[in-house]
């Protein structure tokens, strides 16, 4: 039994987490960059220092790579990016 007992539990896991979890992370995921996108245009400063703020715990659980899109979108469209390079700078701790 120890030898199947992997198996089942992929067997279980991988339905829930390809229904469940996935699609939640998904939305949460796309309420969090929306909000940070309010957030920047109502007081652009603010965000940068929310964003430092919740860099180290945004990447702990991955939830940064939601932000790669924006990120690619603002390097190719006016050639720079504000808030996240500068948000990952200012979390950095120091040496």
């Amino acid at each position: 039994m120890k030898q199947v007992q992997p198996l089942i539990v992929i067997l279980v896991v991988a339905p829930i987490t390809l229904i469940a979890i996935g699609p939640l992370g998904m939305y949460v995921g796309t309420d969090i960059s929306n909000l940070i996108f309010w957030i920047q245009d109502r007081v652009g400063w603010l965000t940068v220092v929310i964003m430092a703020i919740l860099m180290p715990l945004f990447v702990m659980y991955g939830i940064h790579k939601v932000f790669y899109p924006v990120f690619i979108n603002a390097m190719v469209s006016p050639g720079y990016e504000t808030l996240v390079l500068v948000a990952m700078l200012a979390s950095r701790p120091p040496i």
